[in-house]
């Protein structure tokens, strides 16, 4: 298999935009048969990765046209929440209760709770016919465990239905609309159209749930309740946090790659896979290592690598690796640009893990060793 050499372009302080970016730097730039890997920006504001996967490809296309193929870019896009309008028919009240039937035919059992993935399957078979930007709005009960009592807690929840898949939104309490100066009346209304972003930085940044977990580049999507037109509705405001407070400006986002191939720019179609525990499994019923190793890493769901009697070399923990990618992937074409990164756990008297590289050639699945 041809290994390509990644020499670094130093196009870091580089920005281009719609508008004939780089022309004379491109000018400059000989076709050759070398690849290269160039660190770009570029101004224009996504609304999401799979946007910014689609409009950077146009561009590249379009002002990279004469980089080889194996080139690759990894560009810094501007990162910005989109807005969530409610469709007018929201004007009416949207709360379902979930009742006994519902908890059963989704449980499967008769507890009458749902747990926060069951939730999720319980709206996939209540509304299977969603539309981008839908939105529901649940009373149930929710039990999870080690996380509620064992009664469950009773909630009002908003989801909403984004790139074909609910997602639960943040959800302004009570005790939140108080501390807004909405001391009897738990909504907001035109009036403070302009301190929105405000309080719902406050209330995002003072909930431990959820700085605990933020990073930049973290979207909320805030649900609250909006008076208008003597109707109380449902809203959704989308916030994007920039490493220090939730807001709606534009933040620099993280890079995403894309590939030169067969004469036209790509999305990077790197593979990305972590093993899970059924996997150590499978290799542990295969024939690659010795038996005691495999033994141990059915018995622990990692690699020992610590040198004693289980111990993994690196070439069997390649073929092991190789044991899952011809299950998951056995139909995968042959295409040796086409890398599969797989995460697996390593025993060494702590939990670390590793990563290793794999093509598909016409010989099957192989090791890439990774290059400088």
């Amino acid at each position: 298999m041809k290994k390509n050499i990644l020499y670094l372009v130093a196009f870091i302080s580089m920005i281009f935009t719609a508008c004939n970016p780089l022309k004379d730097e491109i000018n400059n730039l000989k076709p050759n048969t070398d690849t290269k890997t160039m660190a770009l920006t570029v101004t224009t504001n996504y609304s999401s990765a799979a946007a910014a996967n689609t409009g950077i490809v146009a561009t590249l296309n379009k002002d990279y046209a004469q980089m080889p193929n194996g080139t690759k870019a990894n560009v810094v896009y501007n990162a910005i929440p989109a807005q969530i309008k409610p469709a007018d028919s929201l004007l009416k009240k949207i709360t379902y209760i979930v009742t006994d039937a519902d908890y059963a035919a989704t449980n499967g059992n008769a507890f009458k709770n749902f747990s926060a993935i069951n939730v999720l399957k319980f709206l996939g078979t209540k509304y299977p016919v969603a539309v981008d930007k839908q939105l529901a709005v649940l009373s149930y009960v929710y039990f999870e465990s080690g996380a509620t009592s064992s009664a469950g807690v009773a909630v009002v929840e908003t989801f909403i239905f984004l790139n074909n898949e609910w997602i639960k939104a943040y959800q302004v309490s009570q005790a939140q609309y108080i501390s807004a100066g909405k001391l009897t009346v738990f909504n907001f209304g035109a009036a403070d159209e302009a301190n929105l972003t405000g309080f719902f930085n406050t209330f995002l940044k003072s909930d431990a749930s959820v700085a605990a977990k933020a990073k930049a580049g973290d979207i909320k999507y805030v649900s609250f309740a909006y008076f208008a037109s003597s109707n109380t509705y449902q809203r959704i405001k989308a916030l994007i946090f920039d490493g220090v407070n939730w807001g709606t400006k534009a933040i620099p986002s993280a890079p995403l790659a894309f590939l030169k191939k067969n004469g036209t720019w790509i999305p990077d179609p790197t593979v990305y896979y972590t093993l899970i525990r059924a996997d150590y499994n499978t290799i542990g019923a295969s024939t690659v290592g010795t038996a005691a190793a495999r033994a141990n890493l059915a018995q622990f769901g990692s690699f020992d690598v610590s040198g004693g009697a289980n111990n993994w070399p690196d070439a069997d923990i390649n073929a092991g690796l190789i044991v899952i990618l011809n299950v998951k992937y056995a139909s995968a074409p042959v295409d040796e640009t086409v890398l599969y990164k797989i995460t697996y756990a390593l025993f060494r008297g702590a939990g670390p893990t590793g990563t290793k590289s794999f093509a598909k050639t016409a010989t099957g699945f192989v090791f890439v060793p990774e290059t400088n």
